[in-house]
């Protein structure tokens, strides 16, 4: 967690500008080269796993036209190499500590495979390492463990990929007997399997016919599923769970694009939305149901539903014949619906403490209960104090008050009952006001009582009650969370992808992303949409740039922050959407109303009532972005 300044002095400036967390803890990093995509994550270790700080996804189709040639295009490795010179520059910029990137089944199967690999660490200093079938099997099935359900005794793991698919078979029953996923080891695997067929090369092996009648799509779509079946085979040790699967005990995992759009189609949604998919479950006859109903469309009724789009609508029959084909040969009554996949596996493993071998007893602590051993010093009592205006607080012993902290009441009983403090070891008069003004603030009071981490949140709150910002629905940009009321806020009024960004680490807050980066990085902005899904229908910002002291060079810097922020969202804004953001000193300057009176329908300024009467802020609210042209 992003946690308020600690010490003595109240501290003026906001810690989600200008610098770094004092917690450097290593970065490692994953890219995912496929037949299709070009995929990287970046991520900090977490207790729960990791928390991603940056993330970059673009289509390359490095993959086509490989089924007729068997060789890499040379239009292909260029857009290959274009997307990996970009992971490349955030990889160093973010200073990496461990790294792997690996390319699959385009790469293994092209026989200029290897001189790309070499062309792509000439021009980029990428090292990528093409891998076998079954490690990419494996490393799937570790970008999921957290999907298996140990109450079955068996599940089978599907990756369709753009050039293969490949398929592993748990043994739950037995991971189960060794402690699960509690345990931190891996599931024993009983057999896995890979055909060369993905998206890509089985809609290029089978081209769309260009009659768009009924008959004719089905018996295409009926021809790709039976080329599936034919490719489909299971290893010895698989066999052996059949009757596991024939006895109902048993369930499926789909970690892929086309498992995940199909999800999308079965909840009917109108966009992708990553936390209503993601883990969610799914009877094979809804599955089944949702394929058919993309099989009997043409390619622009496939295109209109919401998770499909123009991108996906060429290829997204292909993965539905291999998804129902390995359905009917492993039928299972669930499927467990996954948005993860290899990157995942390769950040876990790469994440993974190695087991040292030492001499017995070696490090261990001593038991502080034990006649003899020192018992561990005790902590004292402390109260962490969140001020909104500064997004600084500091942690003190608490006093004891003469009464209750009140939300109103006249100033003759607000000041019969202030908690009051004295400046007493080294504490400084400054810092004691600022901590008295903290302890008798009802908004501190009622953010501790909500659940909410800071008292910013009431600004937000009352900024959607008088404007309708936040609608159901949304993706949401949190510029500058830390440390993450507002995200709460949008999560909690009915937002459905929510991405925070800082430069500081934010404690991970269910259902919403967080980012740790510079937002005025290149690249930033398809980092935004990456995570959020698509671009941003609200934008909001309660940034605070370190402040000197000195009212002029103060100024430059709030001015120069908002404006940057403005500009950021006009590149990730979808239309119609607003942008919220803090101010001072009367407002926006003139330069940047005139951009955002030209770019959005209206803009106004407002200032709710959790801001305090002697802060000179106010906040800018800009809503019905119009996109230039």
């Amino acid at each position: 967690m992003a946690k308020d300044a600690a010490g003595s002095e109240p501290a003026r400036q906001r810690p989600n500008r200008g610098r770094k967390s004092a917690r450097q803890d290593p970065i490692y990093g994953a890219i995912d080269l496929g037949t299709n995509n070009c995929r990287m994550l970046l991520a900090r270790r977490t207790r729960e796993g990791f928390r991603v700080v940056d993330a970059y996804s673009r289509i390359v189709r490095l993959g086509e036209g490989i089924t007729a040639s068997g060789e890499l295009s040379e239009a292909a490795m260029e857009r290959a190499v274009e997307a990996l010179a970009v992971c490349a520059d955030r990889i160093k910029r973010r200073n990496v500590t461990k790294l792997r990137a690996i390319a699959t089944e385009a790469c293994r199967r092209a026989h200029n495979g290897e001189s790309f690999v070499e062309r792509v660490k000439a021009q980029t200093g990428l090292e990528m390492e093409i891998i076998g079938p079954e490690e990419e099997a494996r490393l799937a099935v570790q970008g999921s463990l957290d999907l298996l359900d140990e109450a079955m005794d068996a599940a089978v793991v599907v990756d369709i990929g753009g050039g293969s698919t490949e398929l592993c078979w748990v043994d739950l029953e037995e991971w189960r007997n060794r402690g699960g996923y509690d345990s931190g080891g891996r599931p024993p695997l009983r057999g896995w399997s890979s055909m060369p067929l993905g998206v890509v090369t089985l809609s290029e092996r089978f081209p769309e016919p260009k009659k768009s009648g009924d008959e004719a799509r089905a018996a295409w779509y009926a021809e790709m599923k039976a080329h599936a079946v034919k490719h489909l085979k299971a290893p010895k040790g698989a066999r052996r769970l059949r009757p596991i699967f024939e006895a109902g005990r048993a369930h499926m995992v789909g970690t892929s694009g086309t498992v995940t759009s199909v999800a999308g189609v079965h909840l009917n949604l109108t966009r992708y939305m990553r936390d209503k998919v993601d883990g969610m479950w799914m009877t094979s006859e809804e599955a089944h149901i949702a394929c058919q109903r993309l099989a009997s469309q043409d390619r622009n009724g496939r295109a209109r539903e919401g998770c499909i789009g123009h991108d996906r609508a060429d290829l997204v029959l292909a993965g539905c014949a291999i998804y129902e084909a390995v359905m009917e040969a492993w039928p299972t009554e669930k499927v467990r619906v996954g948005d993860r996949g290899l990157r995942e596996g390769m950040l876990l493993n790469l994440m993974r403490p190695k087991r040292r071998r030492g001499r017995r007893g070696a490090g261990k602590r001593a038991d502080p209960m034990k006649p003899g051993a020192r018992r561990p010093r005790q902590k004292r009592e402390t109260a962490m104090s969140k001020d909104d205006e500064n997004g600084e607080g500091e942690p003190e012993r608490r006093r004891r008050r003469s009464g209750p902290v009140t939300a109103g009441g006249d100033a003759r009983s607000a000041k019969q009952f202030r908690t009051r403090v004295k400046t007493a070891r080294g504490r400084k008069y400054s810092s004691k006001l600022w901590l008295e003004r903290q302890l008798n603030d009802p908004y501190v009071a009622r953010a501790k009582q909500d659940g909410y981490r800071s008292r910013a949140a009431y600004k937000l709150i009352e900024l959607d009650d008088k404007f309708g910002l936040i609608k159901p629905g949304m993706r949401v940009a949190d510029l500058g969370s830390a440390p993450g009321g507002w995200t709460q806020v949008a999560l909690k009024r009915g937002a459905a992808h929510v991405a925070g960004i800082d430069l500081l680490e934010v404690e991970p807050i269910s259902g919403a992303i967080q980012l740790e980066l510079d937002f005025t990085e290149e690249g930033a902005e398809d980092t935004l949409k990456e995570a959020l899904g698509g671009p941003a229908d609200l934008v909001i910002s309660d940034l605070a740039p370190w402040t000197t002291g000195h009212k002029s060079t103060d100024h430059l810097r709030i001015v120069a922050l908002v404006e940057a922020a403005a500009y950021f969202a006009l590149d990730v804004l979808k239309p119609g959407g607003g942008f919220v953001a803090k101010v001072f000193q009367g407002g926006a300057t003139g330069e940047l109303l005139d951009l955002l009176k030209a770019r959005f329908e209206k803009v106004r300024h407002y200032k709710p009532p959790a801001s305090r009467s002697e802060s000179a802020e106010t906040f800018l609210i800009a809503t019905g972005f119009r996109p230039e042209g």
